[in-house]
Parts: structure tokens; sequence; C-alpha cells
């Protein structure tokens, strides 16, 4: 992990490198970006030394917009299981958060190409395995519809409880100094004056702190905060089913354990809309945190696919990663040219097949 002065944190993992700002003053003036320009400027130092990503605008919660990023390989989509980028960005164009998997491309020869009229016959006669299948469906029940806003007043001497991550570094001198945060997507609190044993917990662990803030910058969403009591937070749990709107107008999952009240749901989640509800228990009371869409009741594997219509056909790279173990760094990977069907299985759900290009 590097941590800079003014608040940059930058942790490797086999995942790619994860960037958080922890504290510090306001972006430079002007302060208003497009959040796509914070988000580039930011991808812009990595490897390897593509054209301009391409930024997939995947959802806006809050105050905060989610997006994925693919580098453009010869003018192509360079995309993989996982994206090569992704992150949270303020609609005012302040970085949250973003992850990035940094890496180096060596051409090789791949052998003789195979043109999209060879690839139609063997869609028909089904004797051609895809490189990957990927199901938008499932994939986007990971985007959040909505986050809990974070209810804290930005103001010394305030007391506050906050459950979220804890983040717990150690460095300095022969690695004697510790620093902890409790972060959450809309806020990071600094512990003032950790304890040294804290570099021993398990790095993300969930916790429930209360104190009171000592320090605050609120534009940053970042405080210092004195501790007076920490606690594991409680165990998360989910809930599937079809939001609905109670009698006092505020909004409830209809779920199969029963009717769950969801307060202070931010507009606009469409009411009748079916999701997963993640969140914990406090006595008698459910306390949400994030409503996503809710995966799709059929899930279908590669072998049962029946696919009807193909929508649409385009060119990309595809990279898979050789190594299962991602434990050992630097990883290495295949990017092989393919074509893109993007097609509609028997019950309308939308299922991307990846065929390689080259024989």
């Amino acid at each position: 992990a590097a941590l800079t002065e003014a608040g940059h944190a930058l942790i490797a993992t086999p995942e790619g490198l994860t960037y958080r700002r922890l504290w510090g003053a306001p972006p430079p003036e002007p302060r208003f970006l497009a959040p796509e320009t914070s988000l580039r400027s930011f991808l812009s130092v990595f490897p390897p030394a593509v054209e301009r990503p391409v930024l997939h605008r995947t959802a806006q919660a809050g105050q905060n917009v989610y997006y994925q990023a693919f580098p453009l390989v010869d003018g192509l989509p360079l995309l993989s299981d996982r994206p090569w980028a992704e992150g949270a960005v303020t609609v005012d164009g302040y970085l949250r958060w973003a992850r990035v998997m940094p890496f180096s491309l060596t051409p090789t020869f791949e052998g003789p190409s195979r043109p999209f009229g060879d690839l139609v016959p063997a869609l028909q006669a089904g004797t051609l395995a895809p490189l990957a299948v990927v199901q938008p469906a499932d994939a986007a029940s990971a985007i959040p519809l909505a986050e809990r806003p974070t209810d804290l007043r930005w103001e010394t001497g305030v007391t506050v409880t906050l459950t979220g991550e804890m983040w717990v570094l150690r460095g300095g001198q022969d690695g004697a100094e510790t620093r902890a945060w409790v972060i959450r997507h809309d806020a990071a609190l600094e512990i003032a004056s950790p304890q040294a044993d804290m570099a021993s917990w398990t790095f993300g662990a969930r916790m429930t702190v209360e104190g009171t803030l000592v320090a605050v910058d609120p534009v940053a969403r970042w405080g210092r905060l004195q501790v007076t009591r920490m606690r594991p937070a409680p165990a998360l749990r989910a809930y599937e089913g079809t939001l609905a709107q109670g009698p006092d107008g505020t909004l409830i999952l209809r779920a199969p354990e029963g009717p769950i009240p969801l307060p202070d749901v931010p507009p606009p989640v469409p009411v009748g809309l079916r999701v997963r509800v993640v969140g914990y228990r406090a006595g008698q009371t459910f306390v949400w945190e994030r409503l996503y869409p809710a995966p799709a009741p059929d899930r279908r594997t590669r072998e049962r696919i029946s696919l009807e219509t193909v929508v649409r056909v385009e060119p990309v790279y595809w990279l898979t990663w050789l190594a299962s173990d991602t434990s050992n760094l630097p990883l290495e990977g295949l990017v092989r040219p393919a074509w893109r069907v993007v097609t509609t299985a028997g019950s309308g759900q939308v299922i991307i097949l990846y065929y390689p290009m080259t024989e």
C-alpha cells in the first residue's frame, strides 16, 4: 500500500490496484468536473499506453456515478470476465475510488483469421465452442440501484455511529506507525490514536464504531474520529422480493419472509421492481444498505443455452488470464481477436458469446 500526504491511498492486490481518497482538500479548481474526466485522468497514468479508454456508465446511486472502463487496442475494445478498470465518481467529478489492472502487451502470432462468413455456419451447426459466455442480467445484479446515505453532520464535536469496512495500514519507521479508517461508499472516517494491534485485523472487516468527530472535511466527506466504542458489525443479510408502497408511503419489500420496510430509499426506484436488498439486523429492525436488481430467476448453464435471435455481432479483443492462482504476480494472459455475438435466449434473456476470430 502507498499513502501520500494528500490522502491518496493505492493498494496492490491480485485483483489489481485499488485507489481511494481517504482525506484531504477538494480537487483543484475548477472543482466541478465531468465524472468521465476525473476517471479518465486517473486511468491515463497506468499501462497499457493505449488510446482513450471506453467508459461504460453502469449506475448512479445517490451522489455516486459508477463506471466500467475498457482500453482500446487497434481501435477495438479489450474485454474480459472482469473489466480492466471500474470506479465511482461523485456527480461533480470527485473520484471516490477506482480499481485498475495495469498490464503490458507483447505481440505473438495467433494463426490465420476466421472471417465472419465462416462463423455463421459454425454457429448454426453448433460446432464452434465460445471463448466465454456472459449473461448481462446476472452481471447487472452487482450494480447498486440505491445506497443508504450516511446521515452525518460534518461538524467537530458531533457524536456519530458508523458501520463500514475497516482499512488498517502499518508503516513509518520500522513499521511502527498504524493508521486506520472506517470506510463507506460516501464517507471515510480516520480513527484517531488507533491501537497498534489493529494491524493484525483482517483488511476489509466490517465494524461499527462510535465516537466524536475531532476534524472534518465535508467536501471530501472525510473526518477524524475519537473512538469511544468499537464492535464487529452485524452479519450482512440479503432478501429478494418486489418493491411496493406501504400505507404510510414508505417503500417496503414484499419478500417470502414477509414485508420488510425500507425507509429513506432515495428516488428514483420504481414500485413493482424485483430487487435484492442487502443490510443487517439491529434489534428487531432491518437496516438496509444497498439495493440491487434481483438476479434473473432463469439461470442457464453454458450447456443448456438455447439461442434464438442474434441481435448484434462486432469485433473485439478478449482477454483470458492463464493463471488460475492469482496470488502470484504478475499475471499472464492471452489476448485474442474475437467476434462478440449478442443474442437472446428462450426466456428473452440477453446472452453474449465471444467466439475466436482465429482458427
